[in-house]
Protein backbone atom coordinates (compact mmCIF):
# COMPACT_ATOMS: atom_id res chain seq x y z
CA UNK A 1 0.00 0.00 0.00
CA UNK A 2 1.31 3.47 -0.85
CA UNK A 3 2.54 5.62 2.07
CA UNK A 4 0.02 8.38 1.30
CA UNK A 5 -2.81 5.86 1.42
CA UNK A 6 -1.58 4.50 4.77
CA UNK A 7 -1.36 8.02 6.21
CA UNK A 8 -4.85 8.86 5.00
CA UNK A 9 -6.33 5.76 6.61
CA UNK A 10 -4.52 6.36 9.89
CA UNK A 11 -5.90 9.90 9.93
CA UNK A 12 -9.52 8.76 9.60
CA UNK A 13 -9.20 5.58 11.67
CA UNK A 14 -11.12 7.05 14.60
CA UNK A 15 -13.15 9.70 12.78
CA UNK A 16 -16.91 9.61 13.42
CA UNK A 17 -19.17 7.79 11.00
CA UNK A 18 -21.73 9.69 9.01
CA UNK A 19 -24.88 10.41 10.98
CA UNK A 20 -28.35 10.15 9.57
CA UNK A 21 -30.19 7.19 8.16
CA UNK A 22 -28.53 6.78 4.76
CA UNK A 23 -25.19 6.80 3.00
CA UNK A 24 -23.73 8.81 0.14
CA UNK A 25 -22.59 7.35 -3.18
CA UNK A 26 -19.08 8.00 -4.50
CA UNK A 27 -20.46 10.75 -6.78
CA UNK A 28 -22.00 12.62 -3.83
CA UNK A 29 -25.57 11.39 -4.36
CA UNK A 30 -27.48 10.89 -1.09
CA UNK A 31 -29.69 7.81 -1.04
CA UNK A 32 -33.37 8.60 -0.51
CA UNK A 33 -35.52 5.45 -0.56
CA UNK A 34 -38.55 5.17 -2.79
CA UNK A 35 -41.74 3.71 -1.21
CA UNK A 36 -40.86 0.08 -1.95
CA UNK A 37 -37.36 0.51 -0.58
CA UNK A 38 -38.69 2.38 2.44
CA UNK A 39 -41.04 -0.44 3.47
CA UNK A 40 -38.18 -2.90 3.08
CA UNK A 41 -35.91 -0.82 5.35
CA UNK A 42 -38.66 -0.40 7.98
CA UNK A 43 -39.14 -4.16 8.33
CA UNK A 44 -37.67 -5.75 11.46
CA UNK A 45 -38.38 -9.42 10.67
CA UNK A 46 -35.48 -11.84 10.70
CA UNK A 47 -35.71 -12.76 6.99
CA UNK A 48 -36.98 -10.38 4.33
CA UNK A 49 -36.86 -9.93 0.57
CA UNK A 50 -36.97 -6.91 -1.72
CA UNK A 51 -38.23 -8.16 -5.05
CA UNK A 52 -38.00 -5.64 -7.86
CA UNK A 53 -37.66 -5.15 -11.57
CA UNK A 54 -34.56 -4.02 -13.41
CA UNK A 55 -33.65 -0.49 -12.38
CA UNK A 56 -35.87 -0.59 -9.29
CA UNK A 57 -32.99 0.09 -6.88
CA UNK A 58 -33.18 -3.28 -5.12
CA UNK A 59 -29.40 -3.79 -4.93
CA UNK A 60 -28.91 -0.22 -3.72
CA UNK A 61 -31.38 -0.90 -0.92
CA UNK A 62 -29.55 -4.11 -0.06
CA UNK A 63 -26.26 -2.20 0.16
CA UNK A 64 -27.81 0.43 2.43
CA UNK A 65 -29.08 -2.26 4.80
CA UNK A 66 -25.58 -3.72 4.95
CA UNK A 67 -23.96 -0.33 5.63
CA UNK A 68 -26.36 0.40 8.49
CA UNK A 69 -25.15 -2.79 10.17
CA UNK A 70 -21.51 -2.10 9.34
CA UNK A 71 -21.79 1.34 10.95
CA UNK A 72 -22.83 -0.43 14.16
CA UNK A 73 -19.67 -2.56 14.04
CA UNK A 74 -21.54 -5.78 13.24
CA UNK A 75 -19.95 -8.53 11.12
CA UNK A 76 -21.75 -9.78 8.02
CA UNK A 77 -21.74 -11.44 4.61
CA UNK A 78 -22.43 -10.10 1.12
CA UNK A 79 -23.28 -13.05 -1.13
CA UNK A 80 -24.32 -13.82 -4.68
CA UNK A 81 -25.18 -17.27 -6.09
CA UNK A 82 -21.95 -17.16 -8.13
CA UNK A 83 -18.77 -15.11 -7.90
CA UNK A 84 -18.64 -14.03 -11.54
CA UNK A 85 -22.06 -12.42 -11.19
CA UNK A 86 -20.97 -10.95 -7.85
CA UNK A 87 -18.15 -9.14 -9.68
CA UNK A 88 -20.44 -7.93 -12.47
CA UNK A 89 -23.54 -7.00 -10.48
CA UNK A 90 -23.35 -6.91 -6.68
CA UNK A 91 -19.86 -5.54 -6.16
CA UNK A 92 -20.02 -2.59 -8.60
CA UNK A 93 -23.11 -1.32 -6.76
CA UNK A 94 -21.94 -2.06 -3.21
CA UNK A 95 -18.50 -0.48 -3.61
CA UNK A 96 -20.03 2.85 -4.72
CA UNK A 97 -21.72 3.29 -1.33
CA UNK A 98 -18.99 1.97 0.99
CA UNK A 99 -17.56 4.51 3.45
CA UNK A 100 -14.01 3.88 2.24
CA UNK A 101 -12.53 6.35 4.70
CA UNK A 102 -13.37 3.83 7.44
CA UNK A 103 -11.77 0.83 5.72
CA UNK A 104 -8.52 -0.01 7.55
CA UNK A 105 -7.53 -3.31 5.92
CA UNK A 106 -7.96 -4.30 2.30
CA UNK A 107 -7.73 -7.94 1.23
CA UNK A 108 -5.33 -8.21 -1.71
CA UNK A 109 -7.88 -10.39 -3.51
CA UNK A 110 -10.07 -7.31 -3.84
CA UNK A 111 -7.75 -6.00 -6.54
CA UNK A 112 -6.32 -2.49 -6.66
CA UNK A 113 -8.49 -0.34 -4.37
CA UNK A 114 -11.20 -2.98 -4.45
CA UNK A 115 -12.17 -2.47 -8.07
CA UNK A 116 -11.38 -5.86 -9.62
CA UNK A 117 -11.70 -8.72 -7.12
CA UNK A 118 -10.06 -11.98 -8.14
CA UNK A 119 -11.47 -14.22 -5.41
CA UNK A 120 -13.70 -14.04 -2.28
CA UNK A 121 -12.37 -11.39 0.09
CA UNK A 122 -12.83 -9.67 3.46
CA UNK A 123 -13.14 -5.94 4.23
CA UNK A 124 -12.16 -4.63 7.70
CA UNK A 125 -13.57 -1.38 9.10
CA UNK A 126 -12.20 0.89 11.82
CA UNK A 127 -15.08 0.11 14.21
CA UNK A 128 -14.38 -3.62 14.19
CA UNK A 129 -16.92 -4.63 11.54
CA UNK A 130 -15.81 -7.24 9.02
CA UNK A 131 -17.55 -8.12 5.77
CA UNK A 132 -16.95 -11.36 3.88
CA UNK A 133 -17.78 -11.04 0.16
CA UNK A 134 -18.17 -14.14 -2.00
CA UNK A 135 -20.11 -16.12 -4.56
CA UNK A 136 -21.60 -19.52 -3.80
CA UNK A 137 -20.39 -22.09 -6.32
CA UNK A 138 -22.37 -24.82 -4.53
CA UNK A 139 -24.43 -25.41 -1.39
CA UNK A 140 -21.44 -26.33 0.78
CA UNK A 141 -19.64 -23.11 -0.12
CA UNK A 142 -22.47 -21.24 1.66
CA UNK A 143 -21.03 -22.38 4.98
CA UNK A 144 -19.00 -19.68 6.64
CA UNK A 145 -18.36 -17.68 9.82
CA UNK A 146 -21.03 -16.82 12.35
CA UNK A 147 -22.25 -13.29 11.62
CA UNK A 148 -24.94 -10.80 12.56
CA UNK A 149 -26.29 -10.16 9.06
CA UNK A 150 -26.34 -11.49 5.53
CA UNK A 151 -27.21 -9.86 2.21
CA UNK A 152 -28.00 -12.33 -0.61
CA UNK A 153 -28.09 -10.39 -3.88
CA UNK A 154 -29.53 -11.77 -7.17
CA UNK A 155 -31.32 -14.49 -5.22
CA UNK A 156 -33.27 -15.55 -8.33
CA UNK A 157 -30.08 -17.16 -9.64
CA UNK A 158 -30.23 -19.74 -6.82
CA UNK A 159 -32.63 -22.25 -8.39
CA UNK A 160 -33.29 -24.40 -5.31
CA UNK A 161 -32.73 -22.11 -2.34
CA UNK A 162 -30.27 -24.61 -0.88
CA UNK A 163 -27.43 -22.11 -0.59
CA UNK A 164 -29.69 -19.59 1.17
CA UNK A 165 -30.81 -22.21 3.70
CA UNK A 166 -27.23 -23.17 4.51
CA UNK A 167 -25.96 -19.58 4.65
CA UNK A 168 -28.58 -18.27 7.07
CA UNK A 169 -27.48 -20.93 9.56
CA UNK A 170 -24.54 -18.66 10.36
CA UNK A 171 -26.65 -15.54 11.02
CA UNK A 172 -26.78 -15.94 14.77
CA UNK A 173 -24.69 -13.44 16.75
CA UNK A 174 -25.15 -9.91 18.06
CA UNK A 175 -28.32 -7.83 18.37
CA UNK A 176 -31.30 -8.63 16.10
CA UNK A 177 -29.63 -10.97 13.56
CA UNK A 178 -31.11 -10.54 10.10
CA UNK A 179 -30.75 -11.80 6.52
CA UNK A 180 -32.25 -10.32 3.37
CA UNK A 181 -32.56 -11.16 -0.32
CA UNK A 182 -32.65 -8.69 -3.21
CA UNK A 183 -33.73 -10.07 -6.58
CA UNK A 184 -35.83 -9.98 -9.72
CA UNK A 185 -38.74 -12.47 -9.54
CA UNK A 186 -38.57 -15.80 -11.36
CA UNK A 187 -42.14 -17.14 -11.36
CA UNK A 188 -44.27 -18.81 -8.77
CA UNK A 189 -42.40 -22.10 -8.83
CA UNK A 190 -39.29 -20.42 -7.47
CA UNK A 191 -38.37 -21.02 -3.84
CA UNK A 192 -38.41 -17.29 -3.09
CA UNK A 193 -42.12 -17.07 -3.91
CA UNK A 194 -42.94 -19.96 -1.61
CA UNK A 195 -40.68 -18.63 1.14
CA UNK A 196 -41.33 -14.89 1.20
CA UNK A 197 -44.73 -14.45 -0.45
CA UNK A 198 -46.58 -17.60 0.59
CA UNK A 199 -44.48 -17.76 3.78
CA UNK A 200 -44.40 -21.54 3.84
CA UNK A 201 -43.04 -22.54 7.25
CA UNK A 202 -42.44 -26.27 7.95
CA UNK A 203 -44.80 -27.64 10.59
CA UNK A 204 -41.97 -28.51 12.96
CA UNK A 205 -40.63 -24.96 12.75
CA UNK A 206 -44.06 -23.51 13.46
CA UNK A 207 -44.31 -25.70 16.57
CA UNK A 208 -41.00 -24.28 17.83
CA UNK A 209 -42.16 -20.72 17.12
CA UNK A 210 -45.37 -21.35 19.03
CA UNK A 211 -43.42 -22.77 21.99
CA UNK A 212 -41.22 -19.66 22.00
CA UNK A 213 -44.26 -17.42 21.92
CA UNK A 214 -43.04 -15.86 18.67
CA UNK A 215 -45.60 -13.50 17.18
CA UNK A 216 -45.68 -12.13 13.68
CA UNK A 217 -44.11 -13.38 10.46
CA UNK A 218 -40.71 -15.02 10.19
CA UNK A 219 -40.43 -13.94 6.53
CA UNK A 220 -41.55 -10.77 4.78
CA UNK A 221 -41.83 -9.74 1.12
CA UNK A 222 -41.47 -6.21 -0.23
CA UNK A 223 -41.88 -5.04 -3.79
CA UNK A 224 -40.37 -2.29 -5.98
CA UNK A 225 -40.65 -1.56 -9.70
CA UNK A 226 -38.61 0.41 -12.19
CA UNK A 227 -41.42 2.98 -12.15
CA UNK A 228 -40.92 3.58 -8.42
CA UNK A 229 -37.29 4.45 -9.09
CA UNK A 230 -37.77 6.53 -12.24
CA UNK A 231 -36.47 9.73 -10.63
CA UNK A 232 -33.03 8.10 -10.15
CA UNK A 233 -32.72 6.69 -13.68
CA UNK A 234 -31.43 8.07 -16.93
CA UNK A 235 -34.55 8.92 -19.01
CA UNK A 236 -33.19 7.15 -22.08
CA UNK A 237 -32.50 3.97 -20.07
CA UNK A 238 -36.01 4.08 -18.64
CA UNK A 239 -37.58 4.52 -22.08
CA UNK A 240 -35.46 1.74 -23.62
CA UNK A 241 -36.49 -0.70 -20.89
CA UNK A 242 -40.17 0.01 -21.47
CA UNK A 243 -39.62 -0.64 -25.17
CA UNK A 244 -37.68 -3.89 -24.70
CA UNK A 245 -39.92 -5.52 -22.09
CA UNK A 246 -43.65 -5.83 -22.74
CA UNK A 247 -46.57 -8.01 -21.69
CA UNK A 248 -46.20 -10.51 -18.90
CA UNK A 249 -42.44 -10.47 -19.16
CA UNK A 250 -42.46 -6.71 -18.68
CA UNK A 251 -44.55 -7.20 -15.55
CA UNK A 252 -41.84 -9.53 -14.25
CA UNK A 253 -38.64 -7.86 -15.45
CA UNK A 254 -39.69 -4.22 -14.92
CA UNK A 255 -42.69 -4.41 -12.63
CA UNK A 256 -40.96 -6.87 -10.31
CA UNK A 257 -44.06 -9.09 -10.11
CA UNK A 258 -44.22 -12.86 -9.69
CA UNK A 259 -46.00 -13.58 -12.96
CA UNK A 260 -48.23 -16.64 -13.21
CA UNK A 261 -47.36 -17.44 -16.83
CA UNK A 262 -43.63 -17.35 -16.12
CA UNK A 263 -43.76 -20.53 -14.05
CA UNK A 264 -44.41 -22.79 -17.06
CA UNK A 265 -41.65 -21.36 -19.20
CA UNK A 266 -39.46 -23.87 -20.97
CA UNK A 267 -36.43 -21.62 -20.56
CA UNK A 268 -37.17 -20.22 -17.12
CA UNK A 269 -33.51 -19.20 -16.73
CA UNK A 270 -33.73 -16.93 -19.77
CA UNK A 271 -33.96 -13.36 -18.55
CA UNK A 272 -32.41 -9.95 -18.31
CA UNK A 273 -28.85 -11.28 -18.14
CA UNK A 274 -29.29 -12.82 -21.60
CA UNK A 275 -30.34 -9.56 -23.28
CA UNK A 276 -27.44 -7.30 -24.13
CA UNK A 277 -26.33 -4.86 -26.80
CA UNK A 278 -22.93 -6.60 -26.52
CA UNK A 279 -24.41 -9.29 -28.75
CA UNK A 280 -24.36 -6.91 -31.74
CA UNK A 281 -22.43 -7.84 -34.88
CA UNK A 282 -18.66 -7.58 -34.46
CA UNK A 283 -16.43 -7.97 -37.51
CA UNK A 284 -13.62 -9.28 -35.27
CA UNK A 285 -15.83 -11.96 -33.73
CA UNK A 286 -15.79 -14.26 -36.74
CA UNK A 287 -18.25 -15.67 -39.30
CA UNK A 288 -22.03 -15.26 -39.13
CA UNK A 289 -24.36 -18.27 -39.13
CA UNK A 290 -28.11 -18.67 -39.52
CA UNK A 291 -30.45 -20.72 -37.34
CA UNK A 292 -33.70 -21.28 -39.21
CA UNK A 293 -37.19 -22.63 -38.73
CA UNK A 294 -39.50 -22.93 -41.74
CA UNK A 295 -43.03 -21.60 -42.08
CA UNK A 296 -45.31 -19.83 -44.51
CA UNK A 297 -48.95 -18.96 -43.80
CA UNK A 298 -49.84 -19.28 -40.11
CA UNK A 299 -46.32 -19.88 -38.76
CA UNK A 300 -43.48 -17.51 -39.60
CA UNK A 301 -40.27 -18.49 -41.31
CA UNK A 302 -37.47 -17.55 -38.92
CA UNK A 303 -33.80 -16.69 -39.46
CA UNK A 304 -31.60 -15.88 -36.44
CA UNK A 305 -28.21 -14.25 -37.15
CA UNK A 306 -25.51 -15.70 -34.88
CA UNK A 307 -21.83 -15.26 -34.05
CA UNK A 308 -19.91 -17.41 -31.56
CA UNK A 309 -17.01 -15.69 -29.80
CA UNK A 310 -13.68 -17.11 -28.62
CA UNK A 311 -15.17 -17.94 -25.20
CA UNK A 312 -17.96 -19.99 -26.78
CA UNK A 313 -20.66 -17.42 -26.06
CA UNK A 314 -23.48 -17.47 -28.62
CA UNK A 315 -24.36 -13.93 -29.78
CA UNK A 316 -27.74 -13.58 -31.54
CA UNK A 317 -27.71 -10.11 -33.05
CA UNK A 318 -30.66 -9.98 -35.48
CA UNK A 319 -33.76 -11.85 -36.57
CA UNK A 320 -36.08 -12.24 -39.54
CA UNK A 321 -39.68 -13.38 -38.90
CA UNK A 322 -41.78 -13.60 -42.11
CA UNK A 323 -45.14 -15.08 -43.06
CA UNK A 324 -46.47 -15.62 -46.61
CA UNK A 325 -43.08 -15.04 -48.21
CA UNK A 326 -41.40 -17.47 -50.56
CA UNK A 327 -38.01 -18.78 -49.40
CA UNK A 328 -36.13 -16.78 -52.06
CA UNK A 329 -37.70 -13.55 -50.78
CA UNK A 330 -36.65 -14.22 -47.19
CA UNK A 331 -33.13 -15.18 -48.25
CA UNK A 332 -32.83 -12.02 -50.35
CA UNK A 333 -33.88 -9.88 -47.39
CA UNK A 334 -31.45 -11.73 -45.09
CA UNK A 335 -28.63 -10.86 -47.47
CA UNK A 336 -29.72 -7.23 -47.49
CA UNK A 337 -29.72 -7.22 -43.69
CA UNK A 338 -26.20 -8.68 -43.76
CA UNK A 339 -24.94 -5.79 -45.88
CA UNK A 340 -26.61 -3.37 -43.48
CA UNK A 341 -24.57 -4.87 -40.65
CA UNK A 342 -21.38 -4.73 -42.71
CA UNK A 343 -20.74 -8.33 -43.81
CA UNK A 344 -21.22 -10.11 -47.13
CA UNK A 345 -21.90 -13.79 -46.54
CA UNK A 346 -23.22 -16.39 -44.11
CA UNK A 347 -20.94 -19.24 -43.11
CA UNK A 348 -23.69 -21.86 -42.74
CA UNK A 349 -27.42 -22.18 -42.06
CA UNK A 350 -28.75 -24.90 -39.73
CA UNK A 351 -32.37 -25.76 -39.02
CA UNK A 352 -35.22 -28.23 -39.25
CA UNK A 353 -34.09 -31.20 -41.40
CA UNK A 354 -37.65 -31.56 -42.77
CA UNK A 355 -37.44 -28.10 -44.40
CA UNK A 356 -36.05 -29.56 -47.62
CA UNK A 357 -37.22 -26.80 -50.00
CA UNK A 358 -35.84 -24.04 -47.79
CA UNK A 359 -32.50 -25.82 -47.46
CA UNK A 360 -32.30 -26.15 -51.25
CA UNK A 361 -33.14 -22.45 -51.71
CA UNK A 362 -30.34 -21.54 -49.29
CA UNK A 363 -27.85 -23.66 -51.23
CA UNK A 364 -28.91 -22.04 -54.50
CA UNK A 365 -28.16 -18.70 -52.83
CA UNK A 366 -24.63 -19.98 -52.05
CA UNK A 367 -25.35 -20.59 -48.36
CA UNK A 368 -24.42 -24.01 -46.98
CA UNK A 369 -27.48 -25.57 -45.31
CA UNK A 370 -27.68 -28.46 -42.87
CA UNK A 371 -30.41 -30.11 -40.77
CA UNK A 372 -29.97 -30.13 -37.01
CA UNK A 373 -32.04 -33.25 -36.21
CA UNK A 374 -32.21 -32.72 -32.45
CA UNK A 375 -34.77 -34.56 -30.32
CA UNK A 376 -36.99 -32.03 -28.57
CA UNK A 377 -36.10 -32.85 -24.97
CA UNK A 378 -32.39 -33.44 -25.64
CA UNK A 379 -32.25 -30.28 -27.75
CA UNK A 380 -33.94 -28.16 -25.08
CA UNK A 381 -31.48 -29.37 -22.45
CA UNK A 382 -28.64 -28.47 -24.78
CA UNK A 383 -30.00 -24.93 -25.24
CA UNK A 384 -30.43 -24.57 -21.48
CA UNK A 385 -26.67 -24.99 -21.14
CA UNK A 386 -26.30 -21.92 -23.35
CA UNK A 387 -28.95 -19.83 -21.63
CA UNK A 388 -27.11 -20.46 -18.35
CA UNK A 389 -23.95 -22.52 -18.23
CA UNK A 390 -23.05 -25.05 -15.55
CA UNK A 391 -20.82 -22.40 -13.98
CA UNK A 392 -23.79 -20.04 -13.67
CA UNK A 393 -22.58 -17.73 -16.43
CA UNK A 394 -24.54 -16.65 -19.49
CA UNK A 395 -23.52 -18.51 -22.66
CA UNK A 396 -26.17 -16.92 -24.91
CA UNK A 397 -26.58 -13.19 -25.46
CA UNK A 398 -29.45 -11.73 -27.50
CA UNK A 399 -29.53 -8.19 -28.87
CA UNK A 400 -32.64 -6.21 -27.77
CA UNK A 401 -33.64 -5.74 -31.43
CA UNK A 402 -34.56 -9.46 -31.57
CA UNK A 403 -37.97 -8.79 -30.03
CA UNK A 404 -39.82 -11.79 -31.42
CA UNK A 405 -37.16 -14.25 -30.28
CA UNK A 406 -36.95 -12.60 -26.84
CA UNK A 407 -40.74 -12.74 -26.47
CA UNK A 408 -40.91 -16.42 -27.38
CA UNK A 409 -37.97 -17.45 -25.18
CA UNK A 410 -38.93 -15.31 -22.21
CA UNK A 411 -42.72 -15.40 -22.24
CA UNK A 412 -44.57 -17.54 -24.80
CA UNK A 413 -42.75 -20.88 -25.15
CA UNK A 414 -44.28 -22.96 -22.35
CA UNK A 415 -45.10 -26.41 -21.08
CA UNK A 416 -48.74 -27.58 -20.84
CA UNK A 417 -50.44 -26.17 -17.76
CA UNK A 418 -49.92 -28.37 -14.72
CA UNK A 419 -47.60 -30.78 -16.54
CA UNK A 420 -44.65 -32.22 -14.61
CA UNK A 421 -41.88 -34.71 -15.27
CA UNK A 422 -38.70 -34.89 -17.30
CA UNK A 423 -40.35 -36.25 -20.45
CA UNK A 424 -43.01 -33.54 -20.89
CA UNK A 425 -42.77 -31.68 -24.20
CA UNK A 426 -43.65 -27.99 -24.66
CA UNK A 427 -46.88 -26.79 -26.22
CA UNK A 428 -46.53 -26.68 -30.01
CA UNK A 429 -47.08 -22.91 -30.24
CA UNK A 430 -44.92 -19.78 -30.24
CA UNK A 431 -41.93 -22.07 -30.72
CA UNK A 432 -40.46 -20.77 -33.99
CA UNK A 433 -37.32 -19.05 -32.68
CA UNK A 434 -36.82 -21.65 -29.92
CA UNK A 435 -37.02 -24.44 -32.52
CA UNK A 436 -34.50 -22.66 -34.75
CA UNK A 437 -31.95 -22.23 -31.96
CA UNK A 438 -32.54 -25.79 -30.74
CA UNK A 439 -31.70 -27.32 -34.13
CA UNK A 440 -28.76 -24.99 -34.69
CA UNK A 441 -27.26 -25.52 -31.22
CA UNK A 442 -27.52 -29.30 -31.49
CA UNK A 443 -25.29 -29.31 -34.56
CA UNK A 444 -23.02 -26.35 -33.84
CA UNK A 445 -22.59 -26.17 -30.06
CA UNK A 446 -23.29 -29.60 -28.55
CA UNK A 447 -19.69 -30.83 -28.76
CA UNK A 448 -18.31 -27.59 -27.36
Amino acid sequence: MLLAEKQRRLKVRNSPWRTGDWFVRDDGHLYIPNPGQGHFHDSTVRYKALVGGRGSGKSTAGAQEALKRIRRGLPGLVLNPDFENFKLSTWPEFRRWIAWEHVIARDQRMGEFGWEPTAPFVIHFDNGATVNCKGLRDVDSARGPNVNWLWYDEGQRDRTGGSWKVAIGGVRIGPDPSAWVTMTPRGKRHWTFRTFVQQEVPAEVQVLLDELGYKGPLYEYHHASIHDNRANLDPLFYASMLTAYTGKWGEQELGGLFVETAEGLVYDEFGADNISALADYDADRGPVEIAYDDGFSHSPRVFLFIQVDDQGVVNIFDELYHTRHLPAVCISEAKAMAKGHGFERFEIAVGDPSAVQLAEALRQADITARGGSAGIIEGINNVRRLVRGADGNVKMRVHPRCRNFIREMGEDYQYPEGATGDEVKPVKAEDHGPDAIREWAWMRMRRR
